[in-house]
């Protein structure tokens, strides 16, 4: 108990002037979930908490790969066989990383998603997510399980991974990897909020 008041007491110790954040304040009073998320993010990091991502569908895929300046981009993650699902527009949405701490199948994974209130984020969230959060696929294997998924010639259905490879893991890429597979227990699965 002495370390929580040893923290609150630097924390009212280093607040700006009073002018200044009387109004945030009020406002995480108002509203404590908000407060609780300001505080998770700034102690725990954003991989605690909830991603802000905007989607841009004016973009194409290969326009998301060069943004993104992933060293190992699939060639089959092309606008042919990964269509935009809106034709144009921005759209603002959060996004969450969920691990489960065990192998884990794609429909699995989709389910207990799902029973969050998350959805699988798709291939143009994924290339986006990567592009502004480039440093945390040099830390997980990060798998988006959403639509629009490409069917092969061979038939097999594919999602787009991204993550880490090299000596330091400092080489980024954008994959393919089977749906139809058990993910390890490293694997981290984006998702959208409904």
């Amino acid at each position: 108990m002495s370390q929580y008041r040893e923290f609150i007491g630097q924390v009212v110790r280093a607040l700006p002037d009073k002018d200044d954040v009387t109004g945030v304040m009020q406002r995480w009073i108002n509203n404590p979930s908000k407060l609780r998320d300001a505080l998770r993010e700034t102690l725990l990091g954003p991989l605690s908490g909830i991603f802000q991502l905007t989607i841009d569908y004016n973009r194409t895929i290969e326009e998301l790969l060069q943004a993104g300046r992933y060293d190992w981009p699939n060639k089959n993650i092309t606008e042919e066989h990964f269509p935009r699902l809106c034709i144009s527009g921005k759209e603002e949405r959060k996004y969450k990383l969920f691990h489960f701490s065990r192998e884990i199948s794609s429909d699995d994974a989709v389910r207990e998603m799902s029973k969050a209130g998350f959805d699988p984020a798709g291939p143009h969230e994924m290339l986006v997510f990567g592009e502004e959060f480039p440093e945390i696929q040099r830390k997980f294997f990060i798998v988006g399980l959403g639509n629009p998924i490409w069917r092969s010639s061979n038939g097999i259905w594919y999602v787009v991974v991204l993550y880490s490879s090299g000596p330091n893991r400092n080489a980024r890429n954008a994959f393919l990897h089977a749906w139809d597979s058990d993910w390890d227990s490293r694997s981290h699965f984006l998702a959208r909020h409904r």
